[in-house]
């Protein structure tokens, strides 16, 4: 299962996701907490994870199809 982990795209808006999100995001905290979502980026599902990303002045908001 980790090799299909590996290369897995999540897809915010897949029907069993959107449906109950939970279990997907559990399995990813296990197994792949820094995801690629198939719109772009990537999902972080860890709280430290996420607190540490914020707190790191090298990751910014750079221009692109999701800026403002």
């Amino acid at each position: 299962m980790s090799n299909q982990m590996d290369s897995e795209v999540i897809d915010l808006l897949a029907p069993e996701f959107v449906a109950n999100p939970f279990p997907i995001y559990q399995r990813l905290r296990a197994e792949k907490p820094l995801a690629p979502v198939s719109s772009g980026g990537y999902l972080i599902t860890r709280y430290k994870d996420v607190k540490d990303a914020l707190a790191d002045e090298s990751l910014g908001n750079a221009p692109s199809r999701f800026s403002a």
